[in-house]
This record gives C-alpha cells, structure tokens and sequence, in this order.
C-alpha cells in the first residue's frame, strides 16, 4: 500500500496529521474529495482514506458518543479495533474486510 502522503501529491487532495487527546496517537487521513457546499441527498459529500486512525469515541464536552449528520462507509481494509452506537451500547470488535454503515 502506498503512503497517503504519495498518494495526495500524485492525485490531489488534502493529506493532514492530527494528533488525538492521547499525544503519542496520531491519525492520518487523505481527504481526496470534500464537496464545499450542501449537496443533494444520495451523492457523495466527502471522500477520505485514512491511517492510523485513533478515532473519535466521544464528544469530551458532553461526555456522550459523537452524533453524524449525515450517513457513512467505512470500510476497515487492515488491523483491527472496536465500534460502538446507540443501538449497540458495547463495542464491537471489527477487523479488515468489515464494512460499517453510519
């Protein structure tokens, strides 16, 4: 798999290192396409690749999970971690090949 970084110079984009709340995490993700405008319902809005991604569980503000205002792919295509949602209430474990709709 080639480095994100190769990736946004070859094709275009925007390549971003974030540091979590945990500053020995860090993510990196490819924002290869982000519309800057409200969109019709049923195309695409926002597409990303993303690497060592520590996620974002909770809103620390509210102390609650985070809430998206739109639907979303992920697709997990190596490593593994957990998810969880208001209608699970536990994490699941998910691995590569797994595919969460939001």
């Amino acid at each position: 798999m080639e480095p994100l970084e190769t990736l946004c110079a070859r094709y275009g984009g925007k390549f971003s290192k974030q540091r979590g709340s945990w500053s020995d995490k860090r993510r990196d993700y490819w924002l290869v396409f982000e519309a800057l405008h409200p969109i019709a319902a049923g195309y695409v809005s926002r597409s990303a690749q993303i690497h060592n991604s520590w996620g974002m569980r909770w809103h620390f503000v509210e102390e609650q999970l985070r809430t998206l205002a739109c639907y979303s792919l992920v697709l997990i295509t190596r490593g593994r971690g957990s998810y969880r949602d208001v209608h699970t209430r536990e994490d699941l474990e998910v691995s590569a090949g797994d595919l969460i709709c939001i």
